[in-house]
């Protein structure tokens, strides 16, 4: 298991063509939720961050997983979510 920010389809692509049994899990909160949240102070009005970079952004195309893991401002566990799915894709039996 491993964790990429992979935020330009070029990089999406080669990961996913290098990567042994690639499986994508696209965690996609909502702007508003990000704007909540906020720890780092990127997504402060009229950063740098957001009106700059976070336009430019490339999500994935096509994960194999796209969750939306903040919901009222509380981080969600998916974790029975993506076992299921990835286990089913290995063909695992739980």
């Amino acid at each position: 298991i491993c964790s990429f920010v992979a935020l330009f389809h070029d990089v999406q692509e080669q990961t996913r063509l290098t990567a042994n049994d690639y499986f994508e899990i696209f965690l996609d909160p909502s702007l508003d939720e990000l704007v909540q949240k906020n720890k780092k102070g990127l997504y402060e009005e009229n950063s740098d961050y957001l009106l700059y970079q976070f336009p430019k952004h490339e999500y994935p195309r096509a994960p194999e997983l796209r969750l939306n893991n903040i919901v009222n401002g509380i981080y969600q566990d998916h974790l029975n979510e993506i076992k299921k799915k990835l286990f089913r894709r290995l063909k695992i039996s739980h």
